[in-house]
């Protein structure tokens, strides 16, 4: 019987090499030609591991001559990274093949080597050599890095869709075409107050609820129209009742187009609900639309002074709507069937503003070629409004004294006296005590000015008039120009609220009108918005201070806890007390992390 080396070797007592079918083989000219044309390496080892035949392919991946290689270990010349477990043992134990994967330098994608290895038998069947073929795997190397780079590259991307995801207010969910629910995010578990196990892996109308499940599901309309459905309002069952919701649906298609399944966004339209149903409220006083307290005040006071003689003075910032007060007053005067002439103080330079005034007489100054009256003098009998009173000049200000103090003045160049009765308005957006302290402003007009004050809180103070004032310039756009555009989307309204419109109504109005000019649709859309707004909105912090955002929410945390209090923990008589919807209020108390019972 023949011996087992510590190789697992068959010593039969002859030299391999010797071999006569063996030796007559490898020296065949035809054999090694053979050898040589298969683009793999090739590599004939004796039991001793040492090389006695290789072919040009795998002379070449080694990079020296075959003939300086012959008879050398090929441990040396390989340098295998799997030489540790040498494939001979395998082979000669009866195994077929032994597959590696690289060659010089250890195992990276640069070196990668297919290796198969197989024994070389004799007549009587013992093993007498060992073939290896070598496949340059290089190339896919390359393909597997390069994939690599690319899965990394999706990972962080994904890993940022993530954060983003976790930060907005909007929750996802995906679904099957058949609606069961395949995952959801922890804001979509938030909104329905729903564990995870509750909602993934059931089907979405027994989590959802919803009111459009069984007669107008959006998710069965996508996926049999084959298209995305955006901002649809659905009502869903909450933790604390119904919640008005906007959900879209959007297709996920695989490689061969078929739709592989659907991915929902839901977001919380509650409050977007109470601001339009507030809206729908809001009153209309003369020219004015607002739904705001601050504004039903100075309604009040319209209706109240409007029909007296009190001169009057309109405080506000610019572009809050002074002049529609002024208007306002003069309809519900006694002298609303009178004269009512407007100047705007700031407009004139002072010489031009007084002949303005209070007119002029023929030669009074260069170009006076005929007499003038002057809108005090046209406005006997009823009222004049002084717009930006506060730009006008000293010397402008005693003669306007001496007209509210004796309703009399001169005109310019003329020594007489002309009598007038005249109730004046006037509108300011300066600070007239300011102005008093600095001598740019005479106390004693003031005073006269000032016997009747109305203040027009800035558009950020009444933010549930935007909806009320969108619809309005909306509608007055479509009048002129019949493009379809009656409405605002969601999202759109929602940023236009988030905004502080330092210019107030006037800002708002060229904003709507830029929208409605830049939409393709049938409504105003987020994007059609000037840049501006939306570059401000989308700011993290809406260019708030730290400090001021931690003040008003402990102020909303305070006012809160106090209607809770006094209500019993009754949501729905708290909700009541703070003039808002309970489920505005549920939402604040989990902004707030507030927990009460029902």
């Amino acid at each position: 019987m023949s011996e087992r080396d510590p190789r697992g070797v068959h010593q039969s007592g002859r030299d391999p090499i010797s071999s006569p079918q063996f030796s007559d083989l490898l020296s065949n000219e035809s054999f090694r030609a053979i050898l040589n044309s298969i683009a793999d390496g090739i590599l004939i080892l004796d039991p001793h591991r040492r090389i006695i035949y290789l072919n040009q392919k795998m002379a070449e991946y080694i990079g020296h001559p075959s003939d300086r290689l012959l008879g050398m270990d090929c441990q040396e010349v390989v340098g295998y990274s799997h030489c540790h477990e040498c494939p001979h043992a395998a082979v000669y134990y009866g195994s077929q093949c032994f597959t590696g994967h690289d060659i010089h330098g250890g195992p990276s994608p640069e070196n990668a080597y297919c290796v198969s290895a197989s024994p070389l038998r004799n007549d009587l069947g013992e093993v007498i050599g060992i073939i290896e073929l070598y496949r340059d795997m290089r190339a896919l190397g390359a393909q597997i890095r390069e994939m690599r780079d690319q899965n990394a590259a999706l990972e962080l991307e994904r890993s940022r869709l993530d954060d983003v995801l976790r930060d907005s207010s909007d929750g996802y969910f995906s679904v099957t075409t058949d609606r069961t629910i395949l995952k959801a995010d922890d804001k979509l578990l938030e909104l329905l107050g729903k564990t995870r196990d509750e909602v993934v892996g059931r089907p979405c109308p027994s989590v959802f609820g919803s009111d459009k499940c069984d007669r107008d599901c959006p998710l069965l309309w996508a996926v049999d129209r084959g298209q995305n459905v955006i901002d649809c309002r659905e009502m869903i069952h909450a933790p604390d009742g119904l919640l008005p919701v906007d959900k879209s649906i959007f297709l996920h298609r695989d490689t061969a187009g078929e739709v592989e399944h659907l991915v929902g966004v839901l977001r919380n339209a509650s409050e977007i609900v109470d601001l339009r149903r507030t809206a729908n409220k809001g009153r209309r006083y003369a020219q004015m639309v607002s739904a705001n307290a601050k504004m039903e005040q100075v309604f009040e006071m319209i209706d109240t002074f409007g029909p007296t003689d009190a001169s009057i003075l309109i405080l506000g910032e610019s572009g809050t709507g002074k002049e529609l007060v002024a208007n306002a007053i003069q309809e519900s005067s006694l002298r609303r069937k009178k004269p009512f002439l407007k100047i705007n103080c700031s407009a004139l330079a002072e010489g031009l503003l007084e002949s303005e005034m209070f007119g002029h007489v023929r030669g009074a100054f260069t170009g006076a070629v005929r007499d003038k009256r002057g809108k005090f003098e046209v406005a006997d009998g009823g009222t004049i409004f002084l717009d930006e009173v506060g730009d006008m000049s000293p010397a402008l200000q005693t003669k306007l004294l001496r007209v509210l103090e004796a309703q009399e003045f001169e005109p310019v160049g003329s020594t007489s006296t002309v009598r007038v009765d005249v109730r004046v308005v006037a509108a300011t957006n300066r600070d007239l005590g300011e102005m008093i302290r600095l001598g740019k402003m005479r106390d004693d007009l003031y005073y006269r000015l000032n016997a009747i004050q109305i203040h027009l809180p800035p558009l950020r103070e009444r933010v549930e008039d935007i909806p009320l004032l969108v619809n309005r310039f909306l509608g007055e756009l479509e009048e002129t120009y019949s493009k379809g555009i009656t409405r605002v989307s969601t999202r759109a309204l929602e940023m236009l609220q988030s905004y502080d419109w330092p210019g107030n109504i006037r800002e708002l109005r060229n904003a709507i009108q830029f929208s409605y000019v830049c939409a393709t649709g049938d409504r105003v859309e987020r994007a059609s918005l000037p840049p501006h707004i939306r570059e401000t909105a989308e700011s993290p912090d809406k260019k708030t201070p730290a400090s001021l955002r931690s003040a008003e929410r402990e102020s909303d945390l305070r006012d809160l806890l106090h209607a809770l209090q006094v209500c019993g923990q009754n949501r729905t008589r708290a909700a009541k007390m703070l003039g808002i919807s309970r489920t505005t209020l549920w939402r604040r108390m989990r902004e707030l992390g507030v927990a009460t019972r029902s």
